[in-house]
């Protein structure tokens, strides 16, 4: 059986240097978010609506969800 790790290793990641200036970023973390959305739906990404939230919030010492 493959490992799982292995497969996400194999997985492709973006090539290059990305860039992004927080200082030119809209108040509205929306405007944001639909100018990127509206962006990968016309670079052909496929599934440009599939994403990944992470949280962080004071050293509590729980892990999220206990």
């Amino acid at each position: 059986m493959t490992r799982l790790r292995d497969v996400v290793r194999a997985l492709p990641v973006s090539e290059g240097e990305l860039s992004f200036d927080a200082s030119s970023a809209p108040a509205s973390p929306l405007g944001l978010f639909t100018e990127w959305l509206h962006a990968a739906v016309d670079a052909g990404v496929e599934e440009p609506h599939a994403m990944t939230l992470a949280t962080a919030g004071p050293k509590t010492g729980r892990r999220a969800g206990s």
